[in-house]
């Protein structure tokens, strides 16, 4: 728990030097936070836009503070504190070395890309602290006698939250499938999993096709594909004219770059229609713009993974200490090792946690460009693999004693039986 101490205070004086507002895309969570609050009907376009679980939390801050940014931005570095002691639990869980968990609680509370995102209004904060009591709780289902049955309901609960905060994530369902059935009442487990996760997302998605006729979480995820699909829209069909007529000329005003094209065409598209009709064509632009070429457009999506993979090592100049600069920028590189050490120790969760990453990377880049907002979600799953590398030496240490080896460290010979 001490390690949390630096992490206390690198968040206290960023929290402190901050000047968060309610400007921008700000406004597109507040709105809906405000009608909550407000006690009313919870039913206007820019709820369609964007899940409920954010702007639940919002009210909930406002409640308790008011309107006030900087309240917000203050619960949210509490949250991000959440996130990484949630990681030394599942380091303890999984390996039994305060080492390992001590590691992992440094590398994600002193990363200043995670610190800085917790100072803005932006959902992702939330959404990686629910997604890490996902992977805790999936942790200890695996490797606690008997609490399969506790814990899997549990993570799906978290997990589904985590859904209805930032869409993506619901991606992470598949990660505890292959590893549920391997414990005792593992199956049972995984069906309450399942079903706990499920029924939240999928009332949302009846929700929002009864409301506005688009059976999905959030209409966001095909209207931002069309960054990557663009080039391949179809022209020549009628359907989604007046926008695409909008997307055409916005295009030629940025030199054929199609970088946020949809997203300013969706935007004066609402100057002329109700904010959800204007995101239903988006929607509909984009899954037709897939259905196309949709062999073009997943050979496209690599453009996407790279600039994920670069956002998860890109740490500003002046930010950290050279030691923690070289961590962070080498997270990757750490982490697969980390996971392949790990592969030698008793404990089984490790490889559940590089699926989550895995399936956080699919749920990203198949529907959005590689930007570094996006990027930051998958850094407390490598942060949690990397840090079994601190735990390495003594585990070798131990390895030597059970195993009766020498330690070329000492120059000792080996303990006799």
């Amino acid at each position: 728990m001490l390690a949390l101490i630096p992490a206390l205070m690198f968040k206290v004086g960023a929290w402190r030097d901050s000047l968060p507002s309610f400007d921008g895309r700000a406004q597109t969570y507040v709105q809906p936070a405000s009608e909550l609050l407000r006690g009313e009907s919870y039913s206007g376009g820019e709820t369609f836009r964007r899940p409920p679980v954010y702007p639940a939390f919002l009210a909930a801050v406002f409640a308790v503070a008011g309107e006030n940014a900087r309240a917000v931005t203050l619960a949210q570095h509490t949250l991000g504190l959440g996130t990484a002691l949630a990681a030394m639990l599942a380091a303890i869980t999984m390996w039994g070395s305060p080492v390992a968990a001590a590691a992992a609680g440094l590398l994600i509370g002193l990363n200043p890309n995670l610190t800085y995102y917790e100072g803005l209004i932006e959902s992702e904060t939330l959404g990686i602290f629910l997604l890490s009591l996902s992977a805790l709780f999936v942790v200890k289902a695996l490797h606690r006698p008997g609490a399969a049955l506790k814990w899997g309901p549990a993570a799906g609960l978290a997990l589904s939250a985590a859904g209805l905060c930032r869409p993506e994530m619901a991606a992470c369902m598949l990660a505890p499938l292959p590893f549920l059935p391997g414990v005792p009442d593992g199956w049972r487990a995984l069906r309450r999993f399942l079903a706990v996760c499920l029924v939240p997302l999928v009332l949302w998605m009846f929700r929002n096709w009864f409301m506005f006729g688009l059976f999905t979480l959030s209409p966001m995820g095909a209207v931002t594909s069309l960054q990557t699909s663009g080039p391949f829209i179809n022209w020549s069909s009628s359907d989604q004219s007046e926008l695409k007529k909008i997307y055409a000329e916005i295009l030629e005003e940025k030199g054929g770059s199609h970088r946020n094209v949809i997203n300013e065409a969706v935007y004066r598209r609402m100057l002329e229609i109700h904010i959800e009709n204007a995101l239903v064509e988006g929607h509909r632009l984009g899954v037709e713009t897939f259905l196309s070429n949709p062999l073009g457009y997943l050979l496209a999506t690599r453009a996407n993974f790279a600039g994920f993979l670069e956002g998860l090592v890109y740490v500003e100049e002046g930010k950290t200490s050279a030691m923690l600069k070289f961590l962070l920028g080498n997270l990757p590189v750490l982490a697969a090792a980390g996971l392949a050490a790990s592969m030698f120790s008793p404990g089984r969760g490790a490889p559940a946690i590089a699926l989550y990453f895995l399936c956080l990377l699919m749920g990203n880049c198949l529907v959005e460009i590689g930007i570094f907002r996006r990027s930051i979600t998958a850094v407390p799953a490598l942060s949690l693999l990397a840090a079994y590398l601190a735990a390495l030496p003594s585990a070798l240490w131990a390895a030597r004693a059970r195993f009766n080896m020498p330690c070329f460290l000492s120059g000792k010979p080996p303990l006799r039986p």
